[in-house]
Order: structure tokens, then sequence, then C-alpha cells
């Protein structure tokens, strides 16, 4: 830790990115760490600026993975509900595991129940499905929603056996009723690590 602080003192502050102070312009500079730096000034604006929120979500589409991290875990704090389906989109597509699950846990973040539908959704694909299955085994209104409780049911049946690990894990959340037949079909599964998440 000291030896950062160090060398963060060293550091010449003329090669720090240049940024204009307007964060609805830096968030398209040609620095990514412009860009990174402009996503924490949108997010401060977004709740009272409707513009700095659709630069946040614009910024989903950055060709650069840190810029488009930033933005993820900026819309999961400010939660406009215009971003739901670019990030369930985003959990969803993204070619890199780290956006997809953080574009999940952003859309875990919301506490509607369209953002649950959307993130139940995510589960459906191949490349997040394991991530957008975890953030739902975490997220309260699990036992809340019938759209969630279809996905572990769903998950259940999976061929992966961490996918239906992660859905014997959220049997805890589902409403009493639906607990037992999850934990049925958890504990019968051949593959350990399904009763051993149930427990």
């Amino acid at each position: 830790m000291l030896l950062c602080l160090a060398l963060l003192a060293l550091q010449d502050p003329a090669a720090a990115p240049a940024s204009s102070g307007d964060p609805l312009k830096d968030v398209k500079d040609k620095d990514p760490l412009v860009r990174v730096e402009a996503i924490g000034a949108l997010e401060t604006l977004a709740a009272q600026d409707p513009k700095a929120a659709k630069a946040l979500i614009s910024a989903l589409q950055d060709d650069d993975w840190e810029v488009v991290e930033a933005a993820a875990a900026a819309l999961g704090r400010v939660k406009p509900e215009e971003a739901a389906k670019e990030l369930a989109d985003l959990a969803a597509e993204a070619p890199i595991r780290r956006l997809r699950a953080a574009a999940v846990r952003a859309l875990a973040a919301f506490s509607d129940h369209k953002a649950l539908e959307r993130l139940a959704g995510a589960t459906g694909s191949k490349k997040t499905g394991h991530d957008a299955l975890i953030s739902l085994s975490d997220y309260s209104a699990l036992a809340k929603s019938a759209a969630g409780l279809k996905v572990v049911e769903r998950e259940l049946r999976d061929k992966d056996p961490v996918i239906r690990a992660a859905a014997a894990s959220a049997f805890l959340l589902a409403p009493p009723d639906a607990r037992n037949e999850i934990l049925i079909s958890a504990l019968a599964d051949e593959d350990l690590r399904v009763p051993c998440a149930a427990l």
C-alpha cells in the first residue's frame, strides 16, 4: 500500500489524462481513462439530468471493456428504468465474462419485477446463464417473483451441474410452498455439488 502511494506521489501530473470538465463531452473522449472518469461524474449527475443517464446507457456500447464495466456498475447504482433492457442485452451477449457479470450485478440491483424478469431471461443465455442465476439466487425479490421461481425450477434440470448447483442455492429464497420440491430435486441430483449447494 505504501509503495503504491509513493508511486502515485512520484507520478507526473502532466501525464494524467486531460479532462475537459464536461462529463457529457468526456465520455466520448479518445482516451479510455478520461471516459472512465467521466462515468463517475455522470453517475453523480444522472439522478437530476436525464442526459447524464442516457450517456451512461450509451457508454454500454463503448469499445473499451473498462468503460463498459464502469457504466454498468454506475447504472446499477443509479437504476434508470430505461437501462434495464440494455443491461439485459449486455448480460446475455457481452463477449467478455467480466462484462456479462457486471451487467447481471447491475440488473440485479434494480428492485422492480421487470428488471427481475429481464435478469431471469438472461439465465437462458449460454454465455451468461450461470452469472444471472447466481444473481437471482442472491436477489431477495426471487421469493415474490413467479418468473424467478420458474427460472430456478428450469435450471434445476439443466445439463450443467454448475447451473443446477446455482439453482439449488436459491431454494431458501423461494416461497415456502415451493421449497420442498426444489430441495427434493437438488438432493436427488447425482452430482454432489448440487445437493451441497442446497444445504
